[in-house]
């Protein structure tokens, strides 16, 4: 990003999210550092409500090179602190004791001209909060989670037996031992309206460079959210000691934004961006297999995940508290690559899966005037176009290639068999030509290979006899000789069409599992009836819709139908005269006048 320039109008890219190319000084004086002799001074962070016309003034003051033919700070990737972009850095820090005079020109008409309070004004505001300790505890807690997501470390460096360093005049370059590469006092800032600044910092370099300076007037002591106002004020100042410059616009959603906000914990995505761009992410070196980050033994079943706090185990979890769209992996430049490596202890089936990190949302500059520029969309997801190699245990031999999706798309090694034991490894890349971070996230799942000799989680002795042994009912899989009938406690309970006649079902109402109904299976099938089936359908009743024994025309004519002569039983409208045959010979008195009968013989 060499020769990127940035003015004071319109809408501007944050470059390579907000690593800044600036010279440092103390105001008066000038250093070169690869650009022209210019007086700098420190970035400042506002307070919420600062007058615009101090945000304007102190902004126009704090770029130097005021305007000249439109040009403000020129980006590059060579004055962050010393050593390549994106590589790893060991930094010291220290506490100026009070006392010690600072004078700087913040522009606007403020300044800060007086010794550092920090030490008596931080005692008697956390006096009740646990004293000293716990204001110290909050500033080594930044420096951690800047450790933990970049490529930075912190050593904290004091004079014996003190809390302090060892007193040198204010822009004096850490010596290694008793003082620290940033050194943090606290003062009063002076002038009309300029109240609202919270704090300034240097950019990296020799002398002032890195140095932080808190403004006295504020209740550093809040305790809200774990001291979070003290926290995100110290996190944005050391920002811009590492480099990083305000991002906008304005909306609280980034740690580096010109005012401060306290609705997020520390660096948010944009941030952790910045910061490995500048400094690599946590692993680095990890540039070739013999400096690979070691993810452990891999077995059948197990995910492993990196990078971000997704599901799965990880040797090295996401670092609480959670940020949306966090990751501690990134390729953080053109031709950058990332090694792993990971232990088999026998054939297993690897899926390898590199997703990219990011979403779009606005990355624009912060104006001359001191106002947030907009409009500089950016896909973060879509930065570098990721690709992955799977890499045999020499160290050489590219086993597996995953490359086919463009710039924002994830990449999958699927179902590799690995073929023995060893340690292999895993490198990922990119296939275009980045100037800005990518962050990303890789996962690496194992399934056991059958025919190994391990009965691997994946495997059972159902769809790996071989490994696991033979199937029996009890060993948790419903293999292919049991089912729900002989088996329940592997293949669950009957249900009808499973195949199997279990308790509850029968021809009746299962026949696809217990066959067609036969007379004596215990059910009253489809065509039985307590006629020709009384065993499964019990003895016959009239009504039962069939004729059985005991049963005719004239006790159960619903069963049996009308009475018709000569069917056995004298029914209604039958009588010895029209049908002797079912009703006998006449007689006197039947009521009929029968044959053989008169009104002689039988006047009845």
């Amino acid at each position: 990003m060499q020769g990127e320039r940035r003015s004071g109008h319109g809408h501007h890219s944050r470059g390579i999210h907000g690593i800044l190319l600036i010279g440092i000084a103390v105001v008066g004086a000038a250093v070169t550092r690869g650009q022209d002799d210019i007086p700098l001074r420190p970035v400042v962070c506002f307070a919420p409500g600062t007058d615009p016309s101090v945000v304007q003034a102190v902004t126009q003051a704090g770029f130097g090179r005021a305007a000249r033919n439109g040009v403000a700070y020129v980006f590059s990737d060579v004055n962050r602190w010393p050593g390549p972009q994106g590589s790893p850095k060991q930094l010291t820090w220290s506490l100026m004791p009070d006392g010690v005079f600072i004078s700087v020109d913040l522009g606007g008409g403020c300044s800060v001209n007086g010794p550092s309070e920090l030490f008596s004004r931080m005692d008697s505001l956390f006096a009740s909060q646990g004293g000293r300790a716990t204001w110290i505890a909050r500033f080594q807690e930044v420096f951690d989670r800047w450790s933990a997501l970049t490529g930075t470390t912190y050593t904290r460096l004091s004079v014996a037996g003190q809390d302090w360093d060892d007193g040198a005049s204010f822009g004096s370059s850490g010596n290694g031992s008793t003082r620290g590469d940033i050194r943090i006092g606290m003062v009063p800032v002076l002038g009309n309206g300029c109240g609202g600044i919270l704090a300034f910092n240097f950019f990296p370099g020799s002398g002032v460079g890195g140095e932080m300076v808190l403004n006295t007037d504020f209740n550093w002591a809040s305790a809200a959210n774990n001291y979070r106002f003290l926290r995100n004020v110290v996190a944005h100042e050391h920002g811009h000691g590492l480099l990083i410059d305000h991002v906008s616009p304005d909306n609280g959603t980034k740690l580096m934004e010109p005012f401060l906000s306290t609705s997020f914990d520390g660096p948010t995505h944009d941030d952790i961006r910045a910061g490995q761009r500048g400094y690599g992410d946590p692993f680095e070196p990890d540039d070739s297999t013999a400096q690979a980050t070691h993810l452990g033994i891999v077995a059948g079943g197990d995910t492993i995940v990196m990078g971000t706090g997704g599901t799965g185990s990880s040797p090295f979890p996401f670092p609480d508290p959670p940020v949306s769209f966090g990751s501690i992996l990134s390729l953080d430049a053109d031709g950058e690559q990332d090694y792993f490596s990971f232990e088999v202890t026998g054939p297993l089936s690897v899926t390898i899966t590199v997703t990219p990190i990011g979403f779009s949302y606005d990355s624009s500059t912060q104006a001359l005037d001191g106002s947030c520029n907009s409009g500089n969309i950016i896909d973060s997801a879509a930065i570098a176009d990721l690709n992955v190699d799977l890499i045999d245990v020499d160290g050489v031999t590219v086993l597996a290639t995953s490359a086919g999706q463009p710039a924002g798309g994830g990449e999958t090694i699927g179902n590799f068999a690995l073929p023995s034991a060893g340690v292999y490894f895993v490198r990922v890349y990119e296939g275009n030509n980045p100037s800005e971070t990518q962050l990303y996230e890789l996962r690496l799942s194992g399934a056991g290979l059958c025919g190994n000799g391990v009965c691997d989680p994946t495997e059972t002795p159902c769809n790996c006899p071989t490994d696991c042994g033979a199937d029996v009912c009890g060993d948790g899989c419903c293999g292919p000789t049991e089912n729900a009938c002989n088996c329940p406690s592997d293949c669950g309970a009957t249900t009808c069409g499973d195949g199997c006649c279990g308790a509850g079902e029968d021809s009746c109402n299962c026949p696809g599992d217990c066959g067609p109904t036969t007379c004596g299976d215990g059910c009253c099938g489809a065509g039985e009836d307590s006629c020709n089936c009384p065993a499964d359908c019990g003895p016959t009743t009239c009504g039962d819709g069939c004729c059985g024994a005991g049963e005719d025309s004239c006790n159960c004519p619903t069963d049996c139908g009308a009475t018709t002569c000569g069917d056995g039983c004298c029914g209604a409208n039958e009588d010895s005269c029209n049908c002797p045959t079912d009703c006998g010979a006449t007689t006197c008195g039947d009521g009929c006048c029968g044959a053989g009968e008169d009104s002689c013989n039988c006047p009845a």
